[in-house]
C-alpha cells in the first residue's frame, strides 16, 4: 500500500501536468485568434490601399485601432508563452513569431500607404499632425522589429522591408519626403 504523502505528491504532479496542458491549449487558442485578427488587419490595410487618394483619416483610424488591439494581444500572448516549459513552447513560438512579422509588415505597408496619400494633399484636416507623428513612430517601431534577426528570416518578398529603412533614420527621412523640413512662409 502506498503512503498518503507519496500519493498526494503523485496527485499534485498530475494536477500540475493538467494545468500545463490547459495553459498550452489556451496559448494555442490565443495564437489562432491572433491569426484571425491578422487576416482582419490585412483586409483593412488592403481597403486603405484600394481607396488610394480617397482615404480619409477616419479610415486610417480604424486601421490604427486594429493595429493597437493586435499589439496589445501580442503582449498577452507573450506573457502566456513565458509560462510554458521550453520544449512545449517552441512550436507555438514559431507560429507566433511568423504572425508578429506579418503584423509589423502590414503596419509598415498601411502606414506608408496612408502617409503617401496625405503627403499629396495641400491642406490636411485638423488633427492630421498628431496622426502623422504617431505613424512616424509606428514606422520606426516596424523598422526596428522587422530588422531584428528573430524576424528577418520570416519575411518573404511580399513582406520585405525597403532597403532605405536599413540605411536611414526613418523619422528624419519621412520628414524630408513629406516636406516637414521646409521653411514655412
Amino acid at each position: 500500500m502506498s503512503r498518503p504523502n507519496s500519493r498526494l505528491t503523485e496527485e499534485q504532479r498530475l494536477v500540475e501536468l493538467a494545468r500545463i496542458a490547459d495553459r498550452r491549449a489556451e496559448v494555442e487558442e490565443f495564437v489562432n485568434i491572433l491569426e484571425g485578427r491578422v487576416n482582419t488587419l490585412k483586409q483593412i490595410c488592403q481597403k486603405l490601399q484600394d481607396l488610394g487618394d480617397e482615404v480619409y483619416t477616419h479610415h486610417f483610424l480604424e486601421f490604427q485601432r486594429v493595429v493597437s488591439e493586435n499589439l496589445a494581444f501580442i503582449i498577452i500572448i507573450e506573457g502566456r508563452l513565458a509560462t510554458q516549459p521550453q520544449g512545449e513552447k517552441d512550436e507555438l513560438l514559431e507560429k507566433f513569431d511568423d504572425l508578429i512579422a506579418v503584423i509589423w509588415s502590414i503596419v509598415l505597408s498601411g502606414s506608408l500607404s496612408f502617409l503617401t496619400t496625405i503627403s499629396n494633399d495641400e491642406y490636411l484636416p485638423l488633427g492630421s499632425r498628431e496622426v502623422f507623428v504617431h505613424e512616424l513612430r509606428s514606422l520606426n517601431d516596424a523598422r526596428i522589429k522587422l530588422t531584428d534577426e528573430r524576424f528577418k528570416s520570416r519575411l518573404n518578398k511580399s513582406t520585405t522591408v525597403p532597403d532605405s529603412f536599413h540605411k536611414t533614420n526613418p523619422i528624419n527621412a519621412f520628414r524630408g519626403i513629406f516636406g516637414l523640413n521646409r521653411a514655412t512662409t
